[in-house]
């Protein structure tokens, strides 16, 4: 007879299907896209730079650079809004 599980190890079990859910998930929703917005949305959605690099196989490096710029370029879009705002 099969030794049965803690609840610890039934939760462990319940989180691992869960994590992996999830990438199916976001590979789904971002498939057929441009990597910079596999990336840009993947961030959006809440991921870590090192969850994206493991999702889309590529490096953290990569990631981190590629959301860098995006908040420089949403910076710089916020701000000359204000700048037409004023005027």
């Amino acid at each position: 007879m099969a030794k049965k599980k803690t609840t610890e190890e039934l939760l462990e079990d319940i989180s691992n299907k869960l994590d992996r859910l999830l990438y199916a998930l976001a590979i789904n929703a971002v498939k057929g896209k441009i990597q910079k917005y596999k990336i840009i949305d993947l961030f959006i959605l809440g991921y870590k730079p090192r969850e994206i690099a493991t999702i889309l196989r590529t490096t953290s490096n990569v990631v981190s650079v590629t959301i860098s710029n995006f908040k420089k370029d949403r910076k710089k879009e916020e701000s000359n809004a204000k700048e037409k705002e004023r005027h």
